[in-house]
């Protein structure tokens, strides 16, 4: 599993190309996916500009909660020791995925104090919008979840009530979905990474997580907090300790 959890865009200064004034570049640094950047339709190349403060180590990137539709090019992230873009030291290509409309490129480990995720788009007149973004470095296990390890249900965030007369009266407000994986039986090198994880993010937390990068019907970034506590039990001791421990996580709207 992959986890994307230690975002160092939270405590970046940000620089917009454009902004919406009811819509500034602060929010994508709100852990509300939907409290969008949205530039306005007057350049066709836009950008944010992280400024880390200090060179910090960078694999990921990952833009959520885009209203992007595949007509976008030059879609990058950068890394530079200064805030300067003719030659950046990285200069990777952002994927798109058009089915959960966001944006993800893993890399090599750079340390750089600038990053910068650029686009283009077809008409400097159309805006685009960003929600929750994340830059650095990814946590990934070496064991991947048991075969028949992932559990996942939709639940319902509707109210329905029944008149008298048993007529039915019902608001939609669309379900969630909530995971379970399990492990039965990981090394303690893996097992210290879900501890950490899990001490960083504890229940309020928001991070992304890949069950399974290298199948695609697993390999959905999920945007999630920790629904139950974390728990594990000591199955093998001795030269090198293995555990099995239980991950509960649901999603954000």
């Amino acid at each position: 599993m992959r986890f994307y959890y230690n975002n160092l865009a939270l405590n970046a200064t940000l620089t917009a190309s454009s902004a919406d004034t009811e819509y500034p570049i602060s929010n994508v640094q709100n852990a509300h996916k939907t409290k969008v950047w949205k530039t306005l339709g007057t350049s066709a190349t836009e950008y944010i500009i992280f400024d880390l403060a200090t060179a910090q180590a960078v694999t990921s990137f990952i833009a959520f909660s885009t209203d992007f539709d595949g007509t976008e090019t030059t879609l990058k992230i950068q890394g530079n020791a200064t805030n300067s873009w003719g030659s950046p030291s990285v200069n990777e290509t952002l994927t798109y995925d058009s089915t959960y409309k966001y944006l993800t490129e893993n890399f090599a480990s750079a340390t750089y104090r600038y990053w910068r995720f650029v686009f283009t788009k077809a008409n400097a007149s159309d805006i685009r919008s960003v929600g929750a973004v994340f830059i650095g470095t990814k946590s990934d296990t070496t064991y991947h979840p048991d075969q028949t390890g992932l559990e996942k249900k939709w639940k319902s965030r509707s109210t329905a009530s029944r008149s008298e007369g048993g007529q039915l009266y019902a608001t939609y407000r669309g379900p969630y979905r909530v995971f379970k994986v399990s492990f039965g039986s990981l090394p303690e090198s893996d097992a210290a990474i879900l501890r950490a994880v899990y001490a960083y993010c504890d229940k309020s937390y928001p991070f992304w997580v890949q069950v399974r990068h290298d199948i695609v019907d697993l390999s959905e970034y999920l945007y999630c907090v920790f629904d139950e506590e974390y728990g594990e039990k000591l199955k093998a001791f001795g030269s090198s300790d293995y555990w099995t421990i239980n991950l509960g996580f649901e999603e954000l709207l």
